[in-house]
């Protein structure tokens, strides 16, 4: 006896999406090549405002893997964990600024100043040296 179930029944029952996403698993994802399934798992990851999730969901933007390249989906997902003081995401979003994809200088001074207080807070370990940015202290 034969039972029916449809691809999309199936898949609903095996998708890795079933179980809650954590960063381990959506690193996992990313490091056995399944970049969909990364992004999906970042992103659950970034609406509940993981910050980690949120610097990895803006790099898989920006590079294109697992979804459509959009620097303004990646910009906007840097200004977010940036907002929650993670401080790659300010060296990423002070090197765009920089180099003159985005944002005018105003803007700059500001997350120079951001990026004084999170380094100081240190939410995320990161290895950017003060002044890395060349507006530190302007």
């Amino acid at each position: 006896m034969f039972h029916r179930v449809s691809i999309r029944s199936f898949l609903s029952k095996t998708s890795p999406f079933k179980r809650a996403p954590t960063l381990e698993r959506a690193e996992q994802a990313y490091a056995s090549g399944n970049f969909a399934d990364a992004a999906g798992l970042f992103r659950a990851l970034a609406d509940a405002n993981s910050m980690q999730a949120q610097l990895r969901l803006a790099q898989l933007y920006e590079r294109g893997e697992g979804l459509l390249q959009s620097y303004v989906e990646a910009v906007r997902w840097l200004r977010v964990a940036a907002e929650q003081g993670c401080v790659p995401a300010m060296a990423r979003l002070g090197e765009i600024f920089l180099t003159g994809m985005a944002a005018p200088i105003r803007r700059l001074r500001r997350r120079s100043r951001s990026l004084t207080k999170a380094r100081a807070r240190n939410p995320c370990s990161s290895s950017v040296p003060a002044g890395a940015l060349g507006v530190a202290g302007s």
